[in-house]
């Protein structure tokens, strides 16, 4: 009996420690996501433009590119954004399409490409 104790005492304190740990993670996850978001929003790399302007320009080449599963890419890259995307989509959106750009930028020059990429909202 006193052992059953023993083991049921000790498999409850294994599982609040993994449970704590998860807590933990789940906490600096949602923090790095929320600083990242807010670093987003004031960051000068999303260039707020109309693209329509950009295209009356002569002799002016742009390259879009709209995603259009940007949610699912939320959630498979990290299990914190299913709760965000309800919350707040738009940061979500901004979250992808910035890691989207961050993406291109450093495969680009490995083709020898010399390019700006940027956000332009419209």
């Amino acid at each position: 009996m006193n052992i059953a104790i023993t083991l049921f005492v000790l498999a409850n304190m294994a599982i609040s420690v993994a449970l704590l740990l998860l807590w933990q993670r789940s906490r600096q996850q949602t923090q790095n996501l929320l600083l990242e978001s807010a670093a987003l929003a004031t960051s000068n790399s999303v260039i707020p433009a109309k693209l329509s302007k950009l295209l009356m320009e002569q002799n002016k080449r742009i390259i879009t590119v709209e995603i259009l599963n940007p949610t699912e890419l939320a959630i498979a890259k990290t299990a914190l954004a299913k709760p965000f995307v309800g919350l707040a989509p738009d940061t979500i959106n901004k979250l992808v399409y910035k890691e989207a750009r961050d993406i291109i930028a450093d495969q680009l020059p490995s083709f020898g490409v010399n390019a700006e990429v940027k956000i332009h909202v419209t």
